[in-house]
């Protein structure tokens, strides 16, 4: 695998600068109050916390996301990972082998007309 923490968290800037550069306005929410609280096998916590992401591209529809982010800590600090399909979850368990075989709820995207 070979993939760092470091590594992990650019690929992570990379896709959300991308994003962000194709949206007029958008909207981000996490749901703290409905996150799941859970532990590794090692007894380690960390939370599931729904997040919503409403994108309006310029002249073109509104795109309405329900993704989990996983929040967790590592030598005192918490990070924060989108967790919403296959590719991020193996960026995540390639640099954090711990959540390897988590189950994640899953993702779902509405998307509305213009």
């Amino acid at each position: 695998n070979g993939l760092t923490v470091a590594d992990l968290r650019a690929a992570m800037v990379r896709q959300i600068a991308a994003i962000a550069r194709e949206m007029a306005d958008d909207d981000f929410a996490m749901d703290t109050a409905a996150a799941e609280h859970r532990e590794l096998e090692d007894g380690s916590p960390y939370l599931v916390i729904p997040t919503t992401t409403v994108m309006r591209s310029v002249g073109s529809r509104t795109t309405t996301s329900y993704t989990p982010t996983l929040a967790f800590m590592e030598e005192g600090a918490w990070y924060f990972v989108r967790v919403a399909d296959e590719t991020q979850i193996k960026l995540l368990t390639a640099a954090y082998p711990q959540f390897t075989g988590v189950a994640f709820p899953e993702a779902r995207t509405e998307i509305e007309p213009p």
